[in-house]
């Protein structure tokens, strides 16, 4: 290990020791991580996974990943909530900082520094999911690690991706795009990896019992997407496409949901049904020229890598602030490019835009402040847009660039 890495690690380290510091120090604010926390204890003292029932603790507190999450969760819930969260969030600190070393070296970068844009970009949502104790960063790290060793090695990429759409849905968005980009190897070794990992847990519960459980667990999510699609969202603004034009296209029945204190948008005032058409109508276009768009690209992996996973955050139907970490990628790719000045002006304007509103937004006073911008969907116009648009654009510019050469290492 080189000096300059030597260096970084011991950077990273300080950030998790920090972050599991200050998770230690108020474990009741790991919201997220309690979720999963109280839910294994019960679950495993004999109460139900799923529903009313499930014994999470609290109003609100519902757990909502499939069976496998909680099994191999179960280590951590057998800890003290204070140790199990902080070393939780020392862990989220050692894998960004396995990440963004891993990318450095990829890009042929001589330090973390020269990345500092990108993780500027993403520090205000990571501090967030930090400070929740979510588990979406540990995803998101699931789905860079195939994308990073895919190309080299398919089974170990299908490995990684498939390991993560078993835990979390979102995924599974990567699989059909492989295909379209040749890389069907590593499409078939996710399914393989994804279905094995779904049904693991027939080993220790049996087959009826796992099969009881996935049902459950597909009924509470119909039900819980019913009822926010008559409602118009869910507790939070989400910064998607589809909850963006629910604000926008229809009144929001915030007295109904716990925080009443969002402004009204709707600048028109479409029924619920209404909403869902125009919404399914604007996914399938956009999903169709999206893959049009991956099977004419022949531009290096990165650059295309970077564009679906801002692809992802505009078609997902709900995105809190959080979720936007998910962004790691096209935000450190693009300020790679950025800095070995492969960007053309415009690009660098639409990037540094999408920097400064994430570096901003919070720092805005007030939560009624707050409220607004999240209500209009700032993180939407002016994150997740923009950098969907640059990526899009600098990949699709890079189409006739040979590939860099890619490293060889399984994780």
């Amino acid at each position: 290990m080189d000096s300059v890495t030597k260096r970084e690690w011991a950077f990273f380290a300080l950030v998790a020791a920090a972050g599991a510091l200050l998770v230690w120090l108020r474990p009741q604010k790991a919201i997220d991580f309690r979720v999963y926390f109280e839910n294994a204890r019960h679950y495993f003292a004999g109460a139900a996974m799923y529903g009313p029932k499930s014994g999470t603790g609290w109003i609100g507190g519902v757990y909502r990943y499939p069976p496998i999450f909680l099994d191999l969760f179960r280590p951590l819930a057998a800890l003290p909530l204070a140790l199990g969260a902080a070393l939780w969030a020392a862990g989220k600190g050692l894998v960004a900082g396995w990440i963004a070393i891993r990318m450095r070296k990829r890009w042929g970068l001589a330090g973390i520094a020269a990345l500092w844009p990108g993780m500027l970009l993403v520090a205000a949502y990571f501090i967030q999911e930090l400070r929740y104790g979510n588990a979406q960063f540990y995803i998101v790290a699931m789905v860079v690690a195939a994308f990073l060793v895919g190309e080299a090695s398919p089974a170990w990429g299908g490995f990684w991706l498939g390991w993560a759409a078993a835990l979390k849905v979102w995924p599974l968005f990567f699989f059909p795009c492989l295909p379209l980009r040749r890389r069907g190897r590593m499409a078939l070794a996710a399914c393989a990896s994804g279905a094995a990992w779904t049904l693991l847990p027939v080993l220790w519960r049996g087959w009826r019992a796992q099969w009881a459980l996935l049902g459950q667990w597909l009924a509470q999510e119909r039900s819980i997407a019913a009822k926010n699609a008559r409602l118009g969202g869910f507790w939070y603004p989400g910064q998607s496409l589809h909850d963006v034009m629910a604000r926008y296209l229809m009144r929001v029945d915030y007295a109904r949901l716990p925080d009443p204190n969002y402004p009204q948008v709707a600048w028109l005032h479409l029924s619920a049904a209404g909403l869902e058409r125009a919404w399914v109508v604007a996914a399938v276009v956009l999903t169709a020229a999206m893959f049009a768009w991956l099977w004419r690209a022949r531009g290096p992996e990165d650059g295309v890598v970077a564009f679906l996973f801002c692809a992802l955050m505009v078609l997902e139907p709900h995105v809190h602030r959080l979720v936007l970490e998910t962004l790691l990628w096209p935000a450190l790719w693009l300020a790679a490019e950025w800095h070995k000045r492969r960007l053309p002006p415009a690009a660098v304007a639409g990037y540094w835009l999408a920097v400064a509103a994430a570096v901003l937004e919070p720092l805005v006073p007030g939560s009624a402040r707050q409220r607004v911008l999240q209500a209009y969907g700032t993180d939407f116009w002016f994150v997740v847009l923009p950098l969907a648009a640059v990526a899009g654009w600098a990949a699709w510019r890079q189409r006739a660039a040979p590939s860099p050469r890619q490293s060889t290492a399984a994780p």
